[in-house]
């Protein structure tokens, strides 16, 4: 236990501390915290004369915790979660501020999000979010890294090391081509899927795992003739007749109505994508829980498969 009387120990001390210890890293520490390299390595050096113990072992290459450096993690948590809930729970929601980093994928960002942020804008005006529209893959590398607080994506497999989620409900989708593309007819098997190019999302996209996976499974290779990072163009690439593209049916019914893509029936049918809000695993911030569950109320995929 730490014994400190007429401490001089501080919130940013702590705040300093716990990031680099998580990050093992003084620069982007500093990021995190919004404060120079050499502010973060101050806090740093007063927090371990107050406490007259060492907190790191240094090295060129790496940064890690001694024992008692172990000891301080767990208190620190704790301290900096209870000063933000008392800041978010009992102060006034309107005197609540800060930057919010918001990952989102991009069927998230074309349909519900806006409401998310007019939630966030009424309930915490102060609060200032930063978006960050981009595939699975790359959103869970910067929630990983501390570079995102929240990240609203697909997600074939819930359970993530580092990663907690809650389910924001999932989607059907579905193999969609444009009208002129040469398919054979009926419900397709992989192989048959295969006889035409397949427009596949990107490396660092969730969907295109779900993708490989489904055509592995029955051993089939996905060879991928074009690639696109955004369904949008993906869509525009499928319309064009330059081959078959995994699409959300709901979003793109009305393309289907008017003929400009057709829905191409599988068998075995692909899963619903379900799509979760995922933060970092362990002690969450107040004000992150508190858009998560406004993240819940707002998702209109939930309506689509409620189970």
């Amino acid at each position: 236990m730490f014994c400190i009387e007429k401490s001089d120990m501080n919130f940013q001390q702590l705040e300093s501390f716990l990031w680099i210890a998580r990050l093992q890293s003084f620069s982007l520490a500093a990021q995190k915290v919004n404060a120079t390299q050499s502010t973060v390595s101050t806090r740093l050096a007063e927090l371990e004369k107050e406490l007259g113990i060492q907190l790191f072992e240094r090295s060129r290459r790496s940064v890690r915790l001694t024992p008692k450096g172990r000891d301080l993690l767990r208190y620190a948590d704790e301290l900096l979660h209870l000063h933000a809930e008392v800041k978010d729970h009992v102060g006034n929601p309107n005197t609540v501020s800060g930057t919010l980093r918001i990952g989102a994928a991009e069927l998230v960002a074309l349909t519900w999000l806006p409401d998310l942020f007019r939630a966030i804008k009424t309930t915490y005006p102060r609060v200032g979010v930063e978006l960050q529209v981009g595939l699975g893959g790359e959103l869970l590398n910067q929630l990983h890294s501390g570079d995102l607080d929240v990240v609203l994506m697909p997600l074939a497999d819930t359970v993530v090391p580092g990663i907690k989620t809650q389910q924001l409900g999932a989607v059907e989708f579905g193999f969609m081509a444009g009208p002129n593309l040469q398919l054979p007819k009926g419900i397709l098997g992989r192989e048959q899927i295969l006889s035409a190019p397949v427009i596949t999302h990107g490396q660092g996209s969730v969907l295109h795992g779900i993708l490989q996976s489904w055509f592995e499974a029955g051993g089939a290779t996905l060879e991928r003739s074009l690639t696109s990072s955004s369904m949008e163009a993906a869509s525009k690439l499928a319309e064009a007749d330059l081959g078959s593209t995994f699409l959300p049916l709901f979003y793109y019914k009305e393309a289907i109505k008017q003929g400009r893509l057709r829905h191409v029936k599988v068998r075995p049918a692909l899963p619903r994508i379900r799509f979760v809000a995922a933060h970092p695993h362990g002690r969450i911030a107040p004000l992150t829980e508190a858009i998560v569950k406004l993240s819940l109320s707002c998702s209109t995929f939930a309506q689509r498969n409620p189970r």
